[in-house]
């Protein structure tokens, strides 16, 4: 069943006179907007990797692929009932995080038919409290998520975008401790980096140090401009 925040979403990406749920040889498309097939994606990109890497041998394809930046939590005595509190999450998603997504995602990204755009949103999530599982970890069903705003959008295509989340200042060869630092993220994140990049011979492996894995640059960037900035910016 399609969620509200689903096809919030998909109202706020279709271009104008788009087409919406179209069936598409055996598959169903979200959005159609002339040539363009576009795919809005809340759960992991593994879900729809086999569908994606058929749909880009012939089609031009893009695949929205939301982060909650921000995300209020509107707790209910019972569904459609009075709210008893609301607070915001702690939890944050920002752009470096679409690398846990990459990592499912590398067999076909980047592919010249194939277009990644990441929003940061905000969203309010409407839960009730779960009486009987009340003693578990989790102890509240989220019965509705709905889009606030859209608060930033970033589009990946190419190697070269890729790229440019490689720090300029970055000495050579470098491990992922140093990937992370020049990244301002954790290290588990940056190793995802790296292998992401590395299948797409952005970086190359250079021996080892200790126990660590080495790289080094193996495409030329086209550009200074990157997206550095806004990753450890939102962090």
């Amino acid at each position: 069943m399609e969620t509200n925040l689903h096809r919030q979403l998909k109202k706020h990406f279709a271009p104008r006179n788009a087409q919406t749920e179209v069936k598409f040889g055996r598959f169903r498309i979200d959005i159609v907007s002339g040539a363009k097939l576009i795919e809005v994606q809340l759960s992991t990109l593994a879900a729809i990797r086999d569908k994606i890497r058929q749909l880009v041998e012939g089609q031009t394809v893009e695949v929205i692929k939301p982060l909650i930046r921000r995300k209020l939590v509107i707790t209910l005595d019972h569904e459609d009932g009075a709210e008893l509190r609301r607070r915001w999450s702690p939890k944050s998603e920002n752009l470096i995080d679409i690398f846990n997504e990459l990592v499912h995602f590398v067999a076909i990204f980047p592919h010249p038919n194939l277009t990644l755009r990441v929003p940061l949103i905000t969203i309010e999530e409407y839960r009730v409290q779960n009486e009987k599982n009340r003693f578990r970890r989790r102890n509240y069903k989220i019965i509705d998520q709905q889009l606030a705003t859209v608060d930033q959008s970033f589009v990946l295509k190419s190697k070269s975008d890729l790229a440019t989340f490689v720090p300029l200042d970055l000495p050579e060869p470098f491990d992922t401790a140093e990937l992370a630092e020049g990244l301002g993220c954790p290290r588990s994140i940056a190793q995802r980096v790296a292998y992401c990049l590395r299948n797409a011979n952005v970086l190359a492996q250079h021996g080892k140090r200790k126990n660590s894995v080495l790289y080094v640059k193996s495409y030329k960037r086209r550009s200074r401009n990157n997206f550095l900035s806004d990753v450890i910016h939102s962090n």
